[in-house]
């Protein structure tokens, strides 16, 4: 409790109270400005509070805190000479000791604020204690004295806790909180007594120095934490490094196990930590991608699972808020390992990067479509059987093959009737289009929601009857609307006349071949034989016939055909690996966003390293613009993961992506680093998809490799070196067989 003690001078000194007994208070000064000790209450007063602010003005009786004799401040009865700018006051003393001083109004207050401290104006509360806390009761009253400003709180010897205050809001505060309060004693008391334990047990050991990591586990997964017969505690324990493995056993009413690994360093200490902490952490995935995300029977999930490494995963259920509406994100539980977890985070959030690029393509593509269809007001996209509106269509209800009206969710009916006539006052018939696209539609079936895949609008295998159908509905369409229409549908009108005729002649075909086998093999083989005959023709060069159509750009054959004869002079033997940079190249040029061209390349230590590099550098800057970039790996290893990610980034960032890096030395990147690389080259959650890595090794067991040998060999050098505590076999296995697609090796020649 705040309070003000006077001495012999007459001035008041600011002081806590912090007992109260035989009519004494104990009391601790400001900045120690008198002992701590017993005082009487007559020597003692309190601040009451203002309910207002009141602004200073001449002539005012106030109590201001001066500077005495001593160095310490204390409140003194002063007079207020004269105001100053600036909310400082010139004041003169009135009692005790004579000041002329010049003192901040923040430092003041109205003199009548003060008043005696009485017995009468101490107000009581009387708090019980639970047996468990009436041994510690000093526990309880610092709790209560910390949190309910303005008491003090003491023990009465009786198992209770008697607090006093001036305020008597903070009386009846008291009441309200104490429940409150003395469940918080429970736990400050337990762990108090925890942290006492452990601290014994600190001391009693010698492991002072030693990395500790501590951890928790629920309960119901302790089992996979232990293994089969303690496989798995066994398998960590069993990592270099590790001294001891503590299970501490779990109270009654805790759920979860604490386990304390004890190490001689920490990267030790972690690498058990990762085999050992299961635990379940909740990944919300888009609502609308959910059905994709799991996948067909479950096996884009279970691919999840498997590739991560996690022991389960359980989906939540959606439920719909109290204004009807469901929430747009639904929770996906995974139960592993911290690693795991993390793996499967990952590899879900690529695919729900490429579930939405997909889309937007799709969507981009129906655009364009639908301008490049688009003829009239009555064109075929235009009457609304564009891709992404078939599906709702045919929803809604609409069925241009229905022979009876198809009835929406709105209990109206529409569609076409058995004659071809629209029920809802739309024009008779229906556009050939409209026409075809409703038959492949009904011919595939029902395509999924998901699925945006383009509607046919082939009429290879449509049913005589409904073309001869069609055609009639065309012809009342043409008479019905024909006047109406006028000049500004003359373009659509030949067009219409032109699929009339083919559906005429085609529906007389099809009756005159129907019962004619003969010539029906007579029009097959004369088909054949048109389609055929240039390939039949033109001998061992047949199929130039058809990959015309399908060659490169002539600028893009330029650029390759230059690239390639450039390379030729560089390295006139190196035929593999010129199509290796051919592809790369090829790659950048036509499908720039598809991701990082990644090539790994191994080289001995006599290999003219240097010409090699200034010569790829030279060849990208020529064909692509490109600027060359170095990154050398620390001869001692082990980069850390996060600074070897931003220092890539970096020089990445610096040319926006258009460069050529040569990362030198990437056997010699150790702990979690590798997996930078794995995200540089993903073609999915690169940030730069249109940057050249070439990633190098130097060792002596590339002297003399053929190209069949050297995939393997590289495979089996980057396992070797990346394999670790942190990073296990399966996990190195992923990265080793991404950043080897495009591998080659280099001997002791150039």
């Amino acid at each position: 409790m705040e309070v003000e003690c006077r001495d012999q001078s007459g001035v008041y000194f600011p002081a806590k109270a912090t007992e109260f007994k035989d009519g004494k208070l104990k009391l601790k000064f400001e900045d120690d400005a008198l002992p701590e000790g017993q005082y009487p209450l007559s020597d003692c007063r309190y601040v009451k509070p203002s309910l207002q602010a009141k602004s200073f003005g001449a002539g005012d009786l106030i109590d201001a805190l001066i500077l005495q004799s001593s160095g310490k401040k204390a409140y003194q009865r002063a007079k207020v000479r004269e105001i100053k700018q600036g909310n400082y006051l010139i004041i003169e003393s009135v009692e005790g000791p004579t000041h002329n001083d010049i003192v901040s109004s923040d430092e003041c207050r109205f003199a009548d604020r003060a008043k005696p401290l009485v017995v009468e104006v101490l107000r009581t509360s009387v708090v019980e204690l639970p047996d468990d806390l009436k041994n510690h009761s000093a526990l309880v009253c610092q709790i209560f004295g910390e949190r309910l400003t303005n008491t003090i709180a003491q023990p009465d010897g009786n198992g209770a806790v008697k607090v006093y205050s001036t305020d008597p809001q903070m009386i009846k505060m008291v009441g309200i909180s104490s429940s409150m309060l003395i469940n918080q004693a429970k736990q400050k008391l337990m762990l108090t007594l925890k942290q006492e334990e452990v601290t014994k047990k600190l001391e009693q050991s010698s492991i002072c120095t030693k990395s500790v990591v501590e951890f928790t586990v629920p309960k119901d997964l302790m089992g996979l934490t232990i293994g089969h017969e303690g496989s798995n505690i066994q398998r960590a324990r069993g990592i270099e490094g590790i001294i001891n493995i503590i299970v501490e056993e779990s109270r009654p009413n805790e759920e979860s196990c604490t386990i304390k690994v004890i190490a001689d360093d920490e990267d030790a200490a972690i690498a058990a930590k990762n085999i050992l902490h299961y635990h379940t952490e909740c990944f919300k995935v888009p609502r609308e991608v959910v059905s994709r995300v799991i996948g067909k029977k479950g096996t884009t999930i279970q691919d999840v699972v498997d590739k991560s490494g996690v022991i389960r995963v359980q989906i939540g259920e959606d439920v719909a808020g109290t204004d009807g509406k469901m929430p747009e994100m639904t929770d996906f539980f995974f139960t592993g390992t911290h690693e795991s977890i993390t793996f499967a985070k990952m590899l879900i959030d690529m695919n729900i990067q490429y579930y939405k690029e997909s889309d937007l393509i799709r969507e981009n593509i129906n655009d364009i479509e639908r301008r490049l269809y688009t003829g009239g007001e009555e064109s075929f996209y235009s009457r609304g059987f564009s891709r992404n509106n078939f599906a709702k269509n045919t929803q809604n209800g609409t069925n241009s093959r229905s022979q009876a009206p198809v009835t929406n969710g709105n209990g109206t009916r529409n569609g076409f009737q058995k004659d071809g006539n629209r029920q809802n006052g739309h024009q008779n018939g229906r556009d050939r289009g409209e026409s075809r696209e409703d038959e492949e539609s009904e011919k595939s079936g029902d395509e999924s929601e998901n699925d945006k895949s383009y509607v046919g609008r082939s009429n290879i295998n449509r049913p005589r009857a409904t073309r001869s159908r069609v055609g009639r509905s065309r012809a009342v369409e043409s008479e019905s609307s024909g006047s109406e229409e006028g000049e500004s549908e003359h373009g659509q009108n030949w067009f219409d006349w032109i699929l009339d005729f083919y559906y005429q002649f085609s529906d007389e075909m099809h009756r005159w071949l129907e019962n004619r086998p003969l010539a029906n093999f007579i029009v097959v083989l004369f088909i054949f034989l048109i389609v055929y005959s240039p390939i039949i023709l033109s001998g061992p060069n047949s199929m130039e016939f058809y990959h015309g159509a399908q060659k490169t750009s002539p600028k893009l054959d330029v650029i390759l055909k230059g690239f390639s004869n450039d390379f030729e002079k560089y390295f006139p033997k190196e035929e593999y690996l010129k199509a290796v940079f051919l592809s790369t190249l090829n790659k950048i040029l036509v499908h720039p966003d598809s991701g990082a061209g990644t090539i790994t390349l191994g080289f001995s230590k006599e290999y003219d390293y240097g010409f090699f590099k200034d010569s790829i550098k030279k060849l990208f800057s020529k064909y692509l613009r490109y600027e060359g970039k170095n990154y050398i790996i620390p001869e001692e290893g082990q980069q850390d993961q996060v600074l070897f990610y931003r220092k890539i980034m970096d020089l990445l960032t610096s040319v926006n992506g258009k460069t050529v890096l040569f990362i030198d030395g990437i056997d010699r990147l150790g702990g979690r680093a590798p997996l930078t690389l794995q995200t540089l080259s993903d073609e999915y959650a690169a940030e730069f998809k249109n940057c050249i890595l070439i990633l190098t090794i130097m060792d002596e067991r590339f002297k003399s490799l053929d190209r069949f040998k050297c995939n393997k060999e590289v495979n089996d050098f980057l396992m070797e070196k990346w394999k670790s505590q942190v990073l296990l076999a399966d996990q190195v296995f992923p990265i080793v067989s991404r950043v080897t697609k495009l591998t080659g090796c280099l001997p002791n020649r150039h």
